[in-house]
């Protein structure tokens, strides 16, 4: 079922646009406008330096044509445009390297659950046909790996790594994965940057609309190479739970292996 073109507080999903006329969006740190045609659709977005920003505006329609300095924009031509728009969510097309903010250390024969935020991206898609792919904030760039031959390029985000659900705050442009640690080693694990690989995982939306990944198990043994994390799928685990998006790369094994920079102190 398709929104009303009257403000809305749902802002993904499916929007059944008039020719002609403006809308606007803002979602955390991105603003966006949109305007379709007879026979083009225009995008244009900018993302704010804020990626914590908390305000959130659903798609309204505006009277005045908005001023574009300083946006990104794209043009998509048809020999007639068509509705409704489809407008996606995903998780990041890379793997994310989450910093805590202090470095995290779990004695030997400990387990504990972390809960990390990563940024999600914005889809526009008509009739299954996807046009853009817009982050809602775009992370640094990272390198993640042994040397600078053997890794793979990455998103960097800072986070406080909870330990408790609740404690999180709720950006609304940002899913939350949960991580699960069991150290079975003999030594102290130390944690200072953990590669989250969102691309692997499903993204899911709660009964209060809070965006969440697959979970992660991860078993630390002594021998590194031994040190292996799981993908959990969210799905069949509660019912309060509806799909949004499939993982962008699927795991047949359910294994990611490379988890830590560094895995003992």
């Amino acid at each position: 079922m398709t929104k009303p073109i009257t403000e809305t507080a749902k802002w993904w999903g499916d929007f059944d646009l008039p020719t002609e006329q403006w809308f606007s969006w803002q979602i955390g740190p991105m603003n966006l406008y949109i305007k379709r045609s007879l026979r083009e659709w225009l995008f244009a977005w900018q993302q704010g330096h804020d990626s914590l920003h908390l305000i959130t505006e659903g798609f309204k329609q505006i009277i005045a044509e908005p001023n574009l300095e300083g946006f990104e924009q794209s043009r998509f031509v048809f020999e007639k445009s068509s509705s409704p728009l489809h407008l996606g969510l995903q998780l990041a097309d890379r793997s994310v390297v989450v910093r805590p903010e202090v470095t995290l250390r779990i004695p030997a024969g400990e387990s504990t659950t972390l809960f990390v935020s990563t940024p999600l991206w914005l889809c526009p898609s008509l009739h299954n046909n996807l046009l853009l792919e817009l982050p809602l904030y775009r992370p640094s760039d990272t390198w993640f790996g042994q040397n600078t031959t053997s890794g793979e390029l990455c998103y960097m985000t800072k986070s406080r790594a909870r330990t408790e659900h609740t404690a999180s705050a709720n950006y609304p442009h940002r899913a939350i994965t949960e991580i699960q640690v069991e150290n079975k080693s003999r030594a102290t694990v130390r944690i200072d940057r953990i590669r989250v690989p969102v691309k692997n995982l499903a993204l899911y939306e709660d009964s209060l609309g809070r965006f969440q990944s697959d979970t992660l198990l991860l078993s630390v043994h002594s021998n590194e190479k031994d040190t292996k994390m799981e993908v959990q799928k969210l799905v069949d685990q509660s019912s309060s739970r509806t799909l949004v998006s499939k993982p962008r790369f699927p795991l047949e094994s359910g294994i990611i292996e490379q988890t830590f920079a560094k895995l003992f102190e």
